[in-house]
């Protein structure tokens, strides 16, 4: 597995239909014709980056998933990258738009699966990486936002021991 991008490098690659829809979720107000130019598209990201490696808010952000969002969450959380395939196929597509139809369908105000609800959050993105054999589309999670997320227990196996008989 190769190191992803950092949640500042994942932001400044989003449309401004985008971040307003990020920014939305964290319980900041941002327009996206606000963002016109790079120094306010910049300046947006720095703030909420801000938000969104603070403990409290994470823990805001994440007691609002649903159980099936956490589920989905947490297989990405428990490895950092996995391969888009399995993921998507087993908590949904995230359908790719531009940003004028970001800005005209505002699809992050009702997800249609687990997945696109945690991507219109910012906790999960899209990249190109290497996990184990696997070579091609993934979903991580930034390591700034990794460290502050809670991780699944691995399950422990129950077993037990009884006496043998002679």
């Amino acid at each position: 597995m190769q190191a992803m991008k950092d949640l500042r490098t994942c932001l400044l690659e989003y449309s401004p239909p985008m971040l307003e829809a990020i920014a939305q979720g964290w319980g900041i107000t941002v327009r996206s014709s606000e963002l016109e130019g790079n120094e306010e598209k910049a300046t947006v990201v720095q703030s909420l980056m801000q938000r969104m490696i603070t403990p409290e808010a994470v823990a805001q952000v994440t007691s609002g998933l649903t159980a099936e969002e956490r589920q989905a969450l947490a297989q990405v959380t428990q490895h950092g990258v996995v391969p888009a395939r399995p993921w998507t196929r087993a908590h949904g597509a995230i359908e790719r738009m531009g940003g004028a139809r970001l800005e005209r369908l505002k699809p992050w105000l009702t997800p249609s699966t687990s997945a696109e609800s945690l991507w219109y959050l910012g906790l999960v993105y899209r990249g190109y990486g290497v996990v184990g054999g696997y070579r091609g589309e993934v979903y991580f999670v930034p390591p700034e936002l990794l460290d502050l997320l809670p991780r699944p227990t691995p399950a422990r196996a129950e077993f037990r021991v009884e006496p043998r008989s002679q």
